[in-house]
């Protein structure tokens, strides 16, 4: 029962909690991933916090075919140092397991024009029509 209660949860929200377990199989998994590093106590990642999960809602809504998940940096410290993870929040973009960072705004809107900037990698000019 918890892990079914745990999977509507996360679908629900959209944004997939990320672990040291799981992080390495999600990336692969997912062509475009964009993954929020961020520790419960900083005012800054508690301020993105629901820009982040409407900006998947969104996402999700508006047929783009980008993931998120996020990474409680101060549980998951494995897959923060091996990420190098500095300060948070810290939001890197995964494209076919590359990672880059994301140096954009904060809010919904940006992310959402981030995801849509994005939408087509990976696809060539013939693919796109």
């Amino acid at each position: 029962m918890f892990s079914f209660l745990f999977l509507v949860l996360t679908v629900v929200a959209h944004v997939v909690d990320l672990t040291d377990k799981n992080f390495k199989e999600f990336i692969e998994n997912n062509e475009k991933v964009l993954v929020k590093f961020y520790a419960p106590w900083c005012p800054h990642c508690v301020e993105m916090a629901p820009e982040y999960e409407a900006a998947s809602d969104k996402a999700e809504g508006k047929g783009l075919h980008m993931k998120f998940g996020r990474v409680d940096s101060t549980v998951h410290e494995a897959v923060t140092t091996l990420h190098h993870i500095q300060g948070f929040p810290t939001v890197k973009y995964f494209f076919k397991g590359k990672p880059t960072e994301y140096y954009g705004e904060r809010d919904q809107n940006s992310l959402l024009a981030f995801c849509q900037e994005h939408e087509n990698d990976g696809k060539s000019f013939l693919q796109k029509k």
